[in-house]
């Protein structure tokens, strides 16, 4: 077998071969804070799902702040508790060095509803029904979903049940952005639940997409980014739009911050 190309990079490195061998991308880089400082154990992950079981390629940045992944596919997401996430599409950023911040004070607190919540549509985490305006429903033995219409034809549409969906949003959203922000959703005193993704597609469209999960831990914590870490984790509780208007992106920002705890 003859070794054609070899090309390395810090960034990317891709290898060639012949006799009909496809090829293989591995994305590298390093982690770094603010001032500059490798940062170790961040999460780092891709979305190209492989089977089975359904997994992604995921690895996690050593002391010098470095890791090396392969096949990561089109978007690649970093995660530590503590610091804000952060995600990128795959392949336009060369050499890569990715700049993690803190946490605080991008970190969106969900309070605990109040006693009477007779308005509100959800499971774990509740949502307030928009006044006057009929809700969609839709029941499988294994989830609910609900959806609001909005005034200019856009669509709403939330998910709850054990395999409701995902905490990270679909690569897709992240692939058409022009731009988008993620922050860590957390439940005081309890911990986080959860990823806030927004974005604004090419087109001027928007996206949001919340992903949650309450899971307790023996000592009463949130397992969430602890013992569970992020790569492929699901979400018991998502709510999202796509394709609206900015004007319908405030509507429906309305209902997705409305969100409480339902009281146990």
């Amino acid at each position: 077998m003859r070794l054609n190309i070899a090309v390395l990079s810090l960034g990317f490195a891709l290898a060639t071969f012949c006799c009909g061998q496809a090829i293989a991308q591995v994305t590298s880089g390093k982690v770094v804070s603010e001032s500059g400082g490798p940062i170790k154990g961040v999460e780092v992950y891709g979305t190209k799902w492989t089977c089975c079981p359904a997994t992604v390629k995921s690895t996690t940045t050593k002391p010098d702040g470095t890791f090396s992944l392969r096949e990561a596919g089109p978007v690649l997401h970093f995660r530590r508790s503590g610091l804000q996430p952060f995600s990128l599409v795959n392949g336009k950023h060369r050499p890569l060095t990715v700049v993690m911040k803190s946490q605080q004070p991008t970190v969106w607190a969900i309070p605990a509803c109040g006693p009477q919540e007779s308005l509100r549509f959800g499971q774990t985490f509740l949502f307030l029904r928009p006044a006057g305006e009929p809700l969609a429903k839709d029941r499988d033995v294994d989830y609910t979903r609900f959806g609001v219409k909005g005034r200019e034809g856009g669509w709403l549409d939330s998910w709850f049940g054990p395999t409701a969906g995902s905490i990270d949003a679909s690569e897709e959203l992240y692939v058409k952005s022009e731009s988008f922000s993620e922050r860590f959703v957390e439940v005081s005193g309890f911990g986080l639940v959860g990823i806030d993704a927004r974005g604004i597609s090419k087109n001027g469209r928007h996206w949001r997409w919340v992903g949650l999960q309450y899971a307790i831990g023996e000592d009463g914590k949130s397992l969430v980014g602890t013992v569970w870490h992020w790569p492929r984790m699901g979400a018991t509780d998502m709510i999202r739009y796509d394709n609206v208007t900015g004007d319908e992106a405030n509507e429906f920002n309305k209902i997705i911050d409305s969100v409480c705890l339902k009281s146990k």
